[in-house]
């Protein structure tokens, strides 16, 4: 008999053109690459729904041998118009998870909203105060702006969300020079999010939240309520049930998987890399996060979550 190979979540965000000035760098796969990994997978992979892999879990049977399930994290306005187009016509299935409190204006996150501050300067340089350092980033080119743009973003990434408002606020005085600066819309539209549903069934709808706070970082009354009013607008917006969840950031511990539980939802995903297979916790559903490089290494990518060789 064959080995098993576990089945794979892969997690994207943007899909778009990498030097697109609004969106955080590390979330974005081109579009060109977005099509031939999905042409792959629809042409060599079972691609499965989440909710089918989370059935197999539930009645404790293995997922087909090398299965994938494709999840979007965020819910990007490109997702519209690049991502979605692809896998209507390939026919594949996957599940986006919408931060709800984005999708009336298309506001973005706060990573990007750095993004754009940073693309958008004409300042040559950034000199900040983080903690007790002070730091400057030169901003004369493009490479120098987006190691600006990553640095800021993984550092920002340890701050409680009490810390980070501040911290923002810090970059935007210094890099905006009294000029006014719109936020780009970046984000979905409850509009798009029904044409979506009413025009196919590919596409299933799961909670991100209403804000993407670390859920780890606010009280429990506060991450509550973001994990059940995410829920109830997708089910009063979609008029469907909406039975998956996304933990911002990845992260999650005993508490906030049985809110989660609580609320009905049957599975959650994680930002843990690994593969799927019989036993696994369903609230601790571990993804691969799909990598913006050409066909041959992201199927050497997928090649390492075979079980037991990562």
């Amino acid at each position: 008999m064959p080995d098993y190979h576990g089945s794979v979540i892969l997690t994207y965000h943007s899909v778009n053109h990498p030097s697109q000035p609004f969106i955080y760098p590390d979330n974005i796969v081109s579009v060109e690459n977005f099509r031939a990994q999905m042409a792959y997978l629809s042409s060599q992979r079972t691609i499965l729904s989440l909710e089918e892999l989370v059935w197999c879990l539930k009645d404790e049977q293995e997922p087909p041998s090398d299965s994938v399930v494709i999840t979007f994290d965020d819910a990007y306005h490109d997702f519209y118009l690049n991502a979605y187009p692809i896998l209507r016509e390939l026919g594949a299935s996957c599940t986006l998870f919408l931060i709800t409190g984005l999708l009336g204006d298309g506001t973005p996150k706060w990573d990007d909203w750095i993004a754009q501050l940073v693309n958008e300067t004409e300042a040559r340089s950034l000199n900040i105060r983080l903690g007790d350092r002070e730091i400057t980033y030169p901003l004369g080119s493009a490479v120098n702006k987006r190691r600006c743009i990553v640095e800021l973003v993984r550092t920002f990434h340890g701050l409680t969300e009490v810390e980070l408002l501040p911290a923002i606020a810090r970059v935007e005085d210094a890099l905006r020079h009294g000029r006014d600066m719109t936020s780009q819309r970046v984000s979905l539209r409850w509009s798009e999010v029904l044409n979506i549903s009413k025009e196919t069934q590919l596409v299933s709808f799961g909670a991100h939240t209403r804000t993407h706070p670390n859920l780890l970082d606010v009280c429990v009354e506060r991450a509550d309520e973001e994990i059940a009013s995410s829920k109830r607008e997708i089910e009063q917006a979609l008029g469907r049930q909406c039975s998956f969840f996304s933990y911002p950031y990845g992260v999650f511990d005993e508490r906030i998987k049985e809110l989660v539980r609580r609320h009905g939802f049957l599975a959650a995903t994680t930002t843990i890399p690994g593969s799927i297979s019989p036993g696994t916790d369903p609230f601790e559903l571990r993804r691969v996060c799909a990598p913006n490089q050409a066909l041959d290494d992201f199927i050497s990518l997928l090649a390492k979550f075979d079980r037991g060789s990562y």
